[in-house]
């Protein structure tokens, strides 16, 4: 599903997504996954405001979550060890962790700074460089 749904959200105009959405909704038979086109149909005005920024910048917001990245860091090393004896050892556990995720934190963004002059131009005011 989520290789059917990047042609919904990659295409370079609003036009081409939209055709997109449709032939995703047309070949679907699953229900539930007919359900997530039925969702993005009733909030495309939404999800079509992404597409107004250029292709370098769109792909830096929907690969930069950083929150769902820690959240599966965290799943990740919970589940390996199962049952903890007391709270105090599944903080430490998830301190630890966060400590090691951290360490990814401080990779630069390919091609940032263009996108942030990029963001300055459309929101002058609201972005500091």
């Amino acid at each position: 599903m989520a290789r059917d749904l990047r042609t919904i959200y990659r295409p370079p105009t609003v036009e081409a997504a939209e055709q997109a959405l449709i032939a995703f909704e047309d070949r679907v038979l699953d229900d539930r996954i007919r359900m997530t086109g039925r969702k993005w149909c009733a909030n495309w005005d939404h999800l079509t405001a992404f597409l107004n920024y250029p292709p370098e910048l769109r792909k830096v917001i929907y690969t930069s979550n950083a929150i769902e990245a820690l959240n599966a860091q965290l799943t990740k090393v919970t589940k390996k060890r199962g049952a903890f004896p007391t709270p105090e050892s599944i903080r430490k556990v998830l301190y630890l962790a966060i400590l090691k995720d951290s360490e990814r934190w401080t990779r630069p963004v390919k091609d940032w700074n263009a996108e942030l002059n990029h963001m300055k131009l459309v929101f002058p005011g609201e972005v500091r460089l």
